[in-house]
């Protein structure tokens, strides 16, 4: 009777079968390639996702640069005031300068910052109308230079609210941060991302996220938006607050 399937289903070139060792030689190579590739494909993905947070910031500079021409070249305050407490990316969302709460999710940190306020049931995707869904979302303001001004420690009001800058003031507006990827503290102790950045030299609270193979996304005050090799230690270590001043020269 006729075999439905021969006896002999591998064979190499010259008619012989496939020894065991040819075999395991194969799968060892299918395995050494395999591992030669999985690094470059995450490294693709990981690519790939770094641009996507560069779009994400270069659609909020676009907001904050409407923001600008509506309100006399004012930047968005950090905060509206102490009473009310509306983060400066809760105000361009409810003013509709932001339509979509995503652009404040890097997708490399949704890997990294699991807390619930950044990324779950209580972020701002997921709850767009609660204030304190926008406290620790992934992309850090310049509070003490940008979104707000302060002499010494004091924070500078008008009534209660909070002066910010104007693009006048910007004194190299290329070289200062407006917004960069953060998180709430440096040392990974803590899984939420942070919605403003401390100036303090090299602190570890609210800081620069170097999180996109050991850089960080940067929003300039030119609207720019560039990938910054160890931009935690390197934009944060300088004691003269250079990458943070609206004006270097403290004219402002």
């Amino acid at each position: 009777m006729k075999r439905l399937y021969p006896r002999n289903k591998l064979r190499n070139n010259d008619g012989r079968n496939f020894t065991l060792i040819e075999l395991l030689v194969v799968i060892a190579i299918i395995a050494i390639l395999s591992a030669m590739l999985l690094p470059a494909l995450k490294n693709a993905r990981e690519t790939a996702k770094a641009s996507n947070c560069r779009s994400n910031q270069k659609q909020i500079s676009l907001a904050v640069i409407g923001y600008n021409n509506d309100f006399d070249g004012y930047f968005p305050p950090w905060k509206y005031s102490n009473a009310n407490d509306l983060y400066w990316n809760c105000i361009l969302q409810r003013q509709d300068y932001i339509t979509q709460t995503e652009l404040y999710q890097c997708p490399t940190a949704s890997t990294i910052l699991l807390n619930n306020y950044t990324f779950g049931i209580n972020d701002c995707v997921q709850k767009p109308a609660y204030r304190s869904a926008y406290y620790y979302t992934c992309y850090g303001y310049n509070s003490m230079h940008v979104g707000g001004a302060r002499a010494g420690t004091t924070w500078l009001l008008d009534g209660d609210q909070y002066i910010p800058a104007r693009t006048v003031q910007f004194r190299k507006p290329t070289e200062t941060i407006c917004l960069a990827d953060a998180r709430n503290r440096h040392d990974a102790s803590d899984d939420r991302g942070a919605s403003v950045l401390s100036d303090d030299v090299l602190t570890n609270g609210q800081a620069i996220h170097d999180l996109h193979q050991g850089g960080a996304n940067v929003l300039w005050g030119d609207g720019h938006v560039s990938a910054e090799k160890n931009a935690w230690q390197r934009l944060s270590g300088r004691t003269d607050k250079y990458y943070f001043m609206r004006d270097p020269d403290g004219l402002y």
